[in-house]
């Protein structure tokens, strides 16, 4: 007995250890088929870090396990990931293993797959991996053919999939859909050919984005199909299914046969039970909210039926029908309820053979927000032609009251009431192209005492009132006045072209007259760069590559797509630092030029008018190019309130008095519009009767030296400049002046830094030399003696002055040269023109270079963008034509042939027009840029 058990438990020991070894003894031969298989058949590459065997899991079958698989890309898409698993399992037969056969399999089971499906811009997608008939080897003995056609073999009944990640990134079409978390399980005699197959799925989270824009984000979904599957057929028959998304739960019925060249459908779908919370929980995440603690009440139905063949040229028909009925909501920290909601929107294509006749129609959109109604209707024909709709809209609105049964952001407060009642018809392809004969379009809108604050927005806007009618493409503003901030605006005049500029970005023109008692420019300008901050976009969302370009800051400020032109009385603007009284003038805004004509004002004490125009379509930085005309300006408050002309002219904070004169000047500016004093250009003449300085260090030190604090009294007379600056640098072309009896004449110049380099030619009568002269008259005699002079001291003493330093530490240094004042004056002139001279040779070559760099730098932009543009041609058409090529390719008989013939040849067509328009395009950019650095290069040389 003890012998026998001895047997027995040897036998098992020696089955258990080959169950143990076996599968090892085949694991080499098995993973060899697998890649020879899978490489014999794919445009890719097939890696995997492991493969186990094993008797265990499935017992008796036997149970293969790849780890860690993924399938990369090739060629076009090289290094790209297509497919990738944690664990790809499968239960096979063990007879055709041990034969070196790829074996049967039983069952199927995928854990945390990942899937990346990519589109390119030309349509080549990355899963066709597959090689044609003509790529595969294909042996010449028609017997070995026949044997390896017949290798697999499924014996399906079981599959599951656990935790997979799909994407699907179509860039032709920037259409982005990622799903997360999904898990998917099948039931099946998949051996039989006719049989139940039962599945479940569930999805955790759907994102779906078009151009940017989420219109599907956070959506759940759970399905439970049953499908009797009759594979002689092509048969799949729907019973007893459901699926719920988010809260909304469908129910179908119906069949579905798969035909060599069609599929036919026959299925009605249904939603029992639906409530208005089931339907918000579908709507994009822009216009859905938190629903937790809503109370939400409605009579709502939806039904859908599809029913045809859908073939390469025919849709079945279709049809769908959601009403809503005496639906409200309300939410529970909030006193109003939304009530008498009434939706009732139909959907339906009639006609097989033409999907351009789906027909949308929305006939009823109604809510009560609490008293505040808004009733609304849209249609839309031919969506995939002429696009023909009709619209309407009536609103009566107290923004006031919506915070009662709406929730508010705390950042945002709106009070007011806005009346409206519009209606269009027309087509939108006719819009598109400014076509507007058939259009039909009127209404009003109307707003009182609009009010929005919000901590997001520099100070509260207030709209007293406004009136807007609308008559075909052409909006009349009869009425607008409104503060913003400090500043308060009324406007009135015409906007045409309005639709286009709303809908498609076209041009929009506009005639309007502006008044106001005090607009600040400054607040009108920090709006227009916060807005602009506010917009710029960068994708970050997870599994999306979609990237916004960044914008530059000031270029949205002044908008190339509006042409207006704007009269303008305000009787106080304020810009910087400066307060501009009864400000008139005409404003014209286009192509992104702001150009002002004869406008005029006062400020500073006197009265100043200017033209010119702020250009932000320079490449570099935007230019303002300005000309100016001054009466009677007070000197030392011009100082004090305009920067440059203390940064230039630093005196002028010392100096009591008015100038009047000419200017002009040419400057680029930063990103708040500021003058970028480096790029400064300006020349002018100013002039003034008398000017008072005190306290200014260069001509205190002056009179110290020379000994004239006593009888100075720094009043100059008859004050004639004329300037230039260059290069950050003023120069100061000699001028004459004249003190009591003290008479003179100076030039010289003045850097950013506030270095200076100044000649003072004085004549100065004796009898003004005050009691501290002595030692002055005594250096003064000698000096003459020294050279063969009378000692005896003139009525009038010649000094030649060098100034240098800086405007708070200046060096002075006398020369009593003897020479006349005449004389002198010629030589300080002289002296002066061959700086000023030298200067702008330094200047003149320096912007040679600059403008020879900017040329240089644009021409190698433009050939770089066009060598990008032909290299992404060239590869457009490469793979445009492939899959041309490949379509005549797979077809398979005459009639195949000659339909895939003449779809490759327009396929080549679209692609040589696309081609075309793409070189178009870049030339176009490229000579943009050339044209824009000319036109700066010429700025700079001239």
């Amino acid at each position: 007995m003890k012998k026998g058990l001895k047997i027995i438990g040897a036998i098992l020991l020696l089955l258990f250890l080959g169950l143990l070894i076996v599968p090892y003894i085949f694991k080499d031969k098995l993973v060899d088929k697998l890649k020879e298989e899978a490489n014999k058949e794919l445009n890719a590459e097939l890696k995997f870090e492991d493969v186990d065997l094993s008797f265990f899991s499935h017992f008796p079958e036997l149970t293969l396990e790849i780890n860690e698989l993924s399938i990369v890309g090739v060629d076009n898409f090289e290094g790209v990931e297509l497919i990738s698993f944690q664990t790809f399992g499968m239960s096979l037969g063990l007879g055709k293993v041990i034969k070196g056969e790829l074996p049967e399999i039983l069952k199927l089971y995928i854990h945390e797959p990942s899937i990346n499906l990519i589109v390119k811009p030309s349509g080549i997608a990355n899963w066709d991996i597959v090689k044609s008939s003509g790529e595969t080897d294909i042996s010449t003995n028609e017997d070995t053919a026949v044997d390896e056609q017949s290798d697999f073999s499924i014996q399906l009944n079981y599959y599951e999939i656990t935790n997979a990640h799909l994407k699907y990134h179509d860039q032709s079409s920037a259409t982005l859909v990622v799903i997360d978390n999904l898990s998917h399980s099948g039931s099946g005699d998949f051996s039989k050919s006719t049989f139940a197959l039962l599945t479940k799925t569930s999805i955790e989270n759907i994102l779906v984005e078009f151009e940017g824009e989420k219109y599907v984000n956070n959506w759940g979904l759970d399905t439970k199909i049953n499908l009797d599957v009759n594979m002689e057929a092509n048969s799949f028959r729907l019973t007893d299914n459901e699926l719920k998304i988010n809260e909304f739960l469908l129910k179908s019925e119906g069949e579905v046969i798969m035909g060599d060249s069609s599929i036919y459908m026959d299925l009605n779908v249904s939603a029992p039970n639906i409530d208005l919370r089931q339907l918000i929980s579908l709507l994009p995440p822009t216009y859905s909210s938190d629903l937790d603690g809503v109370s939400i009440g409605g009579n709502s139905s939806f039904n859908a039926w599809v029913k045809g063949d859908y073939t390469d040229s025919t849709y079945p028909l279709f049809a769908l029908d959601l009403e809503v009925n005496n639906g409200s909501f309300k939410y529970p920290d909030l006193p109003k309820t939304a009530e008498d909601i009434e939706i009732k929107t139909h959907v339906e294509l009639p006609d097989v053979n033409d999907l351009d006749k789906l027909w949308i129609n929305i006939e009823k959109f109604n809510v009560n927000l609490g008293g505040n109604l808004i009733a609304a209707g849209f249609t839309l024909n031919h969506p995939l032609t002429s696009m023909d709709f009709t619209s309407r809209l009536s609103a009566a609105i107290d923004f006031t009251t919506l915070k009662d049964v709406l929730p508010q952001d705390n950042e945002a407060v709106y009070s007011g009431i806005m009346r409206a009642n519009m209606n269009a018809k027309g087509s939108l392809t006719k819009i598109e192209a400014e076509d507007y004969e058939e259009l039909e379009a009127n209404g009003k809108l109307h707003l009182e005492a609009f009010n929005y604050y919000s901590t997001q927005f520099s100070m509260p806007v207030k709209i007293q009132k406004a009136l807007l009618v609308f008559e075909m493409d052409e909006l009349e503003l009869e009425s607008f006045e409104a503060n913003i901030g400090e500043s308060n605006v009324m406007l009135d005049g015409k906007l045409k072209n309005f639709i286009p500029y709303a809908l498609f970005d076209k041009q929009l023109y506009g005639e309007l007259n502006l008044k106001s008692t005090n607009l600040n420019i400054n607040e009108m300008m920090s709006i227009m760069i916060e807005d602009t901050a506010n917009n710029e976009v960068t994708q970050s969302e997870k599994g999306t590559e979609l990237v916004e370009p960044q914008i530059d800051t000031v270029s949205a400020m002044l908008p190339k797509n509006i042409d207006f032109k704007m009269r303008t009385g305000v009787s106080k603007l304020k810009y910087q630092q400066l307060e501009l009284i009864d400000f008139q003038g005409d404003l014209v805004l286009k192509d992104g030029i702001l150009t002002l004509n004869s406008c005029k004002a006062n400020t500073l004490g006197g009265q100043l008018n200017m033209s010119g125009s702020f250009d932000e379509s320079i490449v570099k930085a935007p230019m303002a190019l300005l000309n100016f005309s001054f009466t009677d300006i007070n000197i030392k408050e011009s100082g004090e309130k305009i920067e440059m002309i203390a940064n230039y002219s630093p005196i002028t904070k010392y100096t009591s008095g008015k100038v009047s004169g000419k200017l002009s000047l040419e400057t680029s500016l930063d990103e708040q519009w500021n003058p970028i004093y480096e790029s400064v250009y300006s020349k002018g003449n100013i002039k003034s009767k008398k000017v008072k300085v005190e306290g200014f260090e260069v001509i205190d030190k002056l009179a110290s030296l020379t000994k004239m604090e006593e009888v100075l009294d720094n009043e100059f007379e008859d004050i004639n400049i004329n300037y230039e600056i260059i290069d950050g640098k003023a120069y100061i072309k000699p001028f004459d002046f004249k003190i009591d009896q003290l008479t003179g004449n100076s030039s010289g110049s003045l850097s950013l830094d506030q270095q200076i380099d100044f000649d003072v030619h004085m004549s100065v009568p004796t009898e003004m030399l005050g009691s501290g002269a002595g030692q002055l008259l005594g250096q003064l005699a000698g000096a003459l003696s020294g050279l063969g002079l009378e000692s005896e001291v003139p009525e009038k003493i010649e000094m030649d002055i060098k100034i240098t330093g800086t405007v708070d530490k200046p060096i002075i240094k006398p020369n009593f040269s003897g020479v006349s004042g005449s004389t002198a004056k010629e030589v300080v002139k002289e002296k002066i023109k061959e700086e000023i001279d030298k200067a702008k040779e330094e200047a003149l070559d320096k912007a040679a270079e600059e403008a020879e760099k900017i040329m240089k730098d644009a021409k190698k932009e433009a050939a770089k963008l066009l060598k990008e543009a032909q290299k992404n041609i060239d590869q457009l058409k490469k793979e445009g034509y492939a899959q041309a090529d490949k379509l005549e390719a797979e077809a398979s008989n005459y009639f195949e042939k000659i339909a895939a013939k003449a779809a490759a040849t327009e396929l080549k067509k679209q692609i040589d027009k696309q081609a075309a328009n793409a070189m178009k395009e870049a030339k176009a950019k490229a000579d943009k840029i050339l044209a824009d650095a000319q036109k700066q290069a010429d700025r700079l040389k001239n």
